[in-house]
């Protein structure tokens, strides 16, 4: 996939594209889209005519931070919950 292509996707047409991995042997690239809490998958075919569709579209949490791909073929995903005990918050004197 040529570089200067895929820097324009991910400078001027995501909401915080916080990790891409590419599958050499389809030829598919899955961008991690934090903000939108989705996988963007984008095909070229023909040469210079790129495809996108949403890949996976997660419910609650932040959104993908990373993503990967092993020898098979499988992705992995990572995302964070923000867990905060309100409890701890208001008896802070108890911690001091």
């Amino acid at each position: 996939m040529d570089n200067k292509i895929t820097r324009g996707l991910l400078v001027n047409c995501l909401s915080y594209p916080a990790d891409v991995v590419y599958d050499n042997s389809n030829q598919i690239l899955y961008i991690a889209e934090t903000f939108s809490n989705r996988i963007i998958r984008f095909i070229q075919n023909p040469t210079g005519v790129f495809y996108s569709s949403i890949f996976h579209h997660f419910n609650g949490r932040v959104g993908p931070t990373a993503i990967a791909m092993d020898d098979s073929g499988n992705i992995y995903v990572a995302r964070y919950e923000f867990q905060v005990n309100i409890l701890k918050l208001y008896n802070l004197k108890e911690f001091l």
